[in-house]
């Protein structure tokens, strides 16, 4: 859920946590 919304913001530094709450 929290990763739909990082999307939206700049996740240049946050993408490994979302490729991590994609996995889950």
């Amino acid at each position: 859920t929290r990763a739909r919304n990082r999307l939206t913001t700049p996740a240049t530094l946050t993408l490994p946590e979302i490729a991590a709450s994609g996995l889950t």
